[in-house]
C-alpha cells in the first residue's frame, strides 16, 4: 500500500551537518533583499539535499536524482533504484533510500554509483553520526544503524508499539537519537544502546525533525503546527503554523517550516513568532540549507525553489481575512449535484430546476426535473433526481426527456440504486423510502434527524444522518443493521473495497468506516467538506473531497495522508470522475471545472 510520508530531517547534526551549532540572531535585519527564485526540473521531486557545493533533488515517480548548482543549472541526471524518497549527504558521498525497494544507494558526488545495500522496509528519514548512517524505516517497527563504509547494518533498534509505526524521521541531538512515529503519533528518545528513555505525544501525526541546539521540533502534519520538545521529551509549546506542515529544517539561527496545503514557507524565531513567510510553488513539501539559502522542492510541479539569503528581511504573514457570515454552511442549505451516467456528465440546477447534460464541457441540452434537485443518480438505464422542494423524484430516459415524477417525503435530499430498488433519503422527515424502478413506494425506514446521503456498497444501504453525527446501516429488507458515530455533520458518503467514507461538514475531516461500522480513522481535510468521491485512477486508489469553504479539492491516499490540495472555482460542492480529470461543480460561480487526476502523484515523502 502506498501511503504518503512526511519530509525528512532538517540540515543539522555533528561534523557533516555544520549548521547544528546555533548562531545569535543579529541585533538588526540587514538591508538585504529576501529573494524567491525557482528553477525547472526534469520531473517532479520530493527531497532535496545539500552536499557542501551543489544541490541533489530526488524524483520520486522517475527513478532518478538530479544535481544542481547554486545557481540553479542542472550539472547531472542519474539513474537509482525505484522511488527514491529521501537523500542524505554523509560529507563525503550521497546515499539515496528507496522506499519500494528497502535498501539505500550510496553514490559519489558525481553521481557514480559505490554500492546498494538493504534496509528495512520503506526507508526515508536519515541521519549520520560520525561513521554511521541511522535509518528511519517507514514500514518496519525498527530503525537501522548502518556503517558509512560498508553499507553493513550494525544495529537494529525496536520503535513504536505496533508492527508498523510509520517511523519516518530520525534526529540526533549529541546524547539521544529521537524518532518520529507517524501513525502512533509519538515521539521516541532512544538511548544509543536502543533503550527507550522517554516516549512522548506532541500531536497529529508527527512527520519531521529538527534539533536548534536545545530543543528538538517536531513538524504535526493534521496538528497545523510544530511542537518544541525540551532535552527530556517534553513538550515546551506548539505553536501553529500554515496547514499542512511537512518538514521543519534549523538554519543556525531560525526555524524553517514548509507547508505544503497552504503552499508557503515560514520562518520562525525560536519562541515561535513567525518573522517571515514567502508562497511557494504549488505543494512544498522538502526543504535544504546551503549555508545561505534555502532550497525547496514543490511535490507537485516539477520545480526547485531558491529562498533567501535567510537572515534578509522577509514579508510578514498575511492577517486572515475578515470572517463573511454568509460563507457558513448549514447542512439544510441546498448543493447541486453532479454524476457521470452514459458518458456525460449531468449536474442539477438548483435554481433553474433543470438537470444540464454536458459532453467534454460543451452543453447537450438542459432537461425539466422538479424544485430545487439536489441529487442526481443511474437507475438502470434511467436517471432519476431527487427534488428537495417540491418533495418529488424525477425519473427521466437517458436522452433527458421526462417520464414521470414521484410524490416522496418532505425534503428528499439523495437517491441510490441497489440494482432492483430505488432508496431515497428525505432530510424533512428523517425517513428513508424504498420504490421499485415504476415509482412505487415498498417501505418506509425512520433513520434519524436529517438523512441526506446515501450509497449501496453492493449488499446494503449506509445512510449518512447529519443531524446525529451517525451513518446507519441498512439490509435490504429495510432493517437498520447498526448506527456508528463519526464526525460532525455528515453530508456525503463514498464506498472503496469494504470501506465506507464519510466528509463530515463542519469537523472538516473525512471518516473512514469498515463495513461493520468500526471507524478506522478520521483524517483531516479542507474546510467545510460536502463531497467525496473514491477513484482507483492510478490503480491503488485516492479519495477525493470537495471543500466547499475553502475553494480547493483534496486528494488524500487510503491511509488519510494528503497528496494535493488543488484550488478551484468558487464554493465547490459536487464531483464526479470523467475520464483522467475530476469534473468539478462550484456552487457560488454556477461553473464546473476541471482537475487532473494525477494531480499530487500516487505517494509521497
Amino acid at each position: 500500500m502506498l501511503i504518503v510520508i512526511g519530509a525528512g530531517l532538517a540540515s543539522c547534526g555533528r561534523a557533516a551537518e555544520p549548521t547544528a551549532v546555533p548562531r545569535e540572531p543579529t541585533a538588526t535585519a540587514p538591508a538585504i533583499s529576501f529573494d524567491v527564485a525557482s528553477f525547472s526540473l526534469p520531473f517532479r521531486a520530493i527531497a532535496v539535499e545539500f552536499d557542501g557545493e551543489q544541490v541533489w533533488v530526488a524524483h520520486y515517480d522517475d527513478a532518478a536524482v538530479s544535481k544542481y548548482s547554486k545557481f540553479g543549472n542542472r550539472l547531472g541526471l542519474y539513474d537509482v533504484e525505484p522511488e527514491p524518497i529521501q537523500m542524505k549527504f554523509d560529507g563525503e558521498n550521497m546515499w539515496v533510500a528507496s522506499f519500494s525497494q528497502g535498501n539505500l544507494t550510496k553514490l559519489s558526488k558525481d553521481g557514480r554509483l559505490l554500492g546498494k545495500y538493504p534496509t528495512g522496509h520503506s526507508p526515508g528519514g536519515m541521519y549520520v553520526d560520525g561513521d554511521d548512517l541511522w535509518v528511519a524505516n517507514g514500514m518496519s517497527d525498527f530503525i537501522s544503524k548502518l556503517s558509512r563504509d560498508t553499507g553493513e547494518t550494525v544495529a537494529e533498534y525496536p520503535v513504536g508499539k505496533a508492527h508498523m509505526p510509520g517511523t519516518y524521521a530520525v534526529q540526533f541531538d549529541g546524547s539521544y537519537l529521537w524518532v518520529a512515529n507517524y501513525f502512533e503519533d509519538t515521539i521516541q528518545r532512544l538511548r544509543l544502546d536502543g533503550s527507550v528513555a522517554s516516549t512522548t505525544t506532541p500531536g497529529f501525526d508527527p512527520v519531521s525533525l529538527a534539533f536548534d541546539g536545545s530543543n528538538v521540533w517536531v513538524a504535526l502534519v493534521d496538528g497545523d503546527a510544530v511542537a518544541k520538545l525540551d532535552a527530556e521529551g517534553r513538550v515546551i509549546a506548539t505553536y501553529p503554523v500554515p496547514h499542512g506542515p511537512r518538514q521543519v529544517l534549523f538554519d543556525g539561527t531560525y526555524m524553517w517550516v514548509a507547508s505544503f496545503d497552504d503552499k508557503k514557507v515560514s520562518r520562525l524565531n525560536l519562541d515561535g513568532t513567525i518573522n517571515g513567510q514567502v508562497d511557494v510553488g504549488s505543494g512544498p513539501w522538502a526543504m535544504s540549507f546551503d549555508g545561505t539559502h534555502i532550497w525547496v522542492v514543490d511535490s507537485v510541479a516539477p520545480t526547485l525553489f531558491r529562498l533567501g539569503p535567510v537572515s534578509a528581511v522577509m514579508p510578514l504573514p498575511k492577517p486572515p481575512a475578515d470572517v463573511v457570515a454568509a460563507s457558513t454552511y448549514e447542512p439544510g442549505e441546498p448543493l447541486p449535484a453532479i454524476a457521470l451516467i452514459g458518458g456525460d456528465i449531468w449536474v442539477t440546477n438548483i435554481k433553474e430546476g433543470t438537470l444540464d447534460q454536458l459532453s467534454a464541457g460543451d452543453s447537450k441540452g438542459s432537461h425539466r426535473v422538479g424544485a430545487t434537485p439536489v441529487a442526481v443518480a443511474s437507475v438502470g438505464d434511467k436517471i432519476w433526481t431527487a427534488n428537495a422542494d417540491d418533495g418529488t423524484v424525477s425519473r427521466l430516459r437517458s436522452d433527458g426527456t421526462a417520464i414521470a415524477s414521484y410524490k416522496v417525503g418532505a425534503d428528499p435530499r439523495a437517491v441510490v440504486y441497489d440494482g432492483v430498488h430505488v432508496w431515497v433519503a428525505n432530510a424533512g422527515d428523517g425517513t428513508v423510502w424504498k420504490m421499485t424502478i415504476e415509482g412505487e413506494v415498498v417501505l418506509s425506514v425512520h433513520v434519524g434527524a436529517h438523512p441526506g446521503a446515501l450509497i449501496f456498497d453492493g449488499d446494503h444501504i449506509w445512510v449518512a444522518v447529519t443531524m446525529d453525527d451517525s451513518v446507519v446501516k441498512i439490509g435490504r429488507d429495510g432493517v437498520i443493521i447498526g448506527r456508528y458515530a463519526v464526525g460532525s455533520r455528515p453530508v456525503a458518503l463514498a464506498v472503496e473495497d469494504t470501506h465506507i467514507w464519510v466528509a463530515n461538514s463542519n469537523a472538516g475531516t473525512v471518516t473512514k468506516l469498515s463495513n461493520d461500522g468500526v471507524k478506522l480513522g478520521e483524517y483531516r481535510v479542507g474546510d467545510t467538506p460536502v463531497a467525496i468521491l473514491y477513484s482507483d485512477f492510478h490503480g491503488d486508489g485516492h479519495i477525493w473531497v470537495a471543500n466547499l469553504s475553502d475553494d480547493t479539492v483534496t486528494k488524500i491516499t487510503l491511509d488519510g495522508h494528503r497528496l494535493a490540495v488543488v484550488r478551484t472555482g468558487d464554493s465547490p460542492s459536487a464531483i464526479a470522475e470523467f475520464g483522467d480529470s475530476l469534473a468539478v461543480v462550484n456552487s457560488g460561480s454556477l461553473s464546473v471545472t476541471s482537475v487532473p487526476l494525477a494531480s499530487g502523484g500516487e505517494a509521497m515523502m
